[in-house]
């Protein structure tokens, strides 16, 4: 019977008891990545088991999904890209676990609490309503973009992948996370890939024209997929960035 908080590679595999401590000290969350992911988390090997890599709590790491698969995606016959080594994985886990520790009742300590209230306020200047409405839901992305509108797709995501967008609290933290997940589901994927500037006016960016003018049906169809899926990710990100706000405001009490 394949354990729900684990994949098995071999005979051994996490005690209950190490998955429940581990579990609780990540407040199942993914230690990657932040998100609170309820139960869609299993318990990571940081030292693999073909390698000697034991059933103990000093070798677990709770990840979500995704980044699960993300860390065990590396491929050392093709390399390509940097993988994750043990110690930097152990460093990402214990940092995390002592943020759910020290900080589990940080949002009743009002220096904590004012130093998230700070960080929240410049996340709204970094990402005002505004903007995230404009870009994620009003933008229909069968239509060309700007170079401009393109620069503040870009400029987002630098701030919400940096250290210092973080929040102190791990709730607040994890609604952060959820909104940079859906964010970068929208433009890091192979349909926002697809848009390329215009040969004629290289600051517009659009979705290929030639498929939608292609006399093959499939082709043409091509385009609309790519529209609507663009569509459905920008809208859907910002029915999340929606939530943080509004869940951010009641975290921190802010009116």
């Amino acid at each position: 019977m394949v354990c729900v908080f684990s994949i098995k590679h071999s005979n051994m595999a996490f005690s209950q008891m190490v998955r429940e401590e581990a579990l609780v000290a990540c407040g199942r969350h993914c230690c990657l990545c932040h998100r609170f992911v309820g139960t869609k988390i299993e318990c990571h090997h940081i030292e693999p088991e073909s390698g000697g890599g034991d059933d103990s709590l000093a070798n677990c790491m709770p990840l979500c999904f995704d980044c699960h698969a993300e860390v065990q995606h590396y491929n050392h016959r093709h390399p390509k890209g940097t993988s994750f080594r043990a110690s930097e994985l152990r460093s990402h886990r214990d940092r995390w676990f002592r943020r759910v520790s020290d900080t589990t009742l940080a949002i009743f300590d009002n220096e904590r609490r004012a130093v998230d209230r700070d960080l929240f306020e410049r996340l709204k200047e970094e990402i005002p309503e505004s903007l995230a409405r404009q870009l994620l839901k009003e933008q229909c992305w069968g239509q060309p973009i700007s170079s401009a509108t393109l620069d503040r797709v870009y400029s987002i995501d630098r701030f919400l992948e940096r250290l210092d967008s973080e929040f102190l609290d791990p709730t607040c933290e994890g609604y952060r996370a959820e909104f940079f997940h859906a964010y970068r589901a929208f433009w890091k994927n192979d349909d926002f890939a697809q848009i390329s500037p215009l040969d004629h006016n290289p600051d517009f960016y659009p979705i290929p024209k030639e498929w939608m003018q292609s006399g093959n049906p499939e082709i043409r169809q091509q385009f609309f997929d790519c529209m609507n899926k663009l569509n459905h990710l920008s809208t859907k990100a910002f029915e999340v960035y929606e939530r943080m706000i509004r869940d951010l405001r009641r975290l921190l009490i802010i009116r």
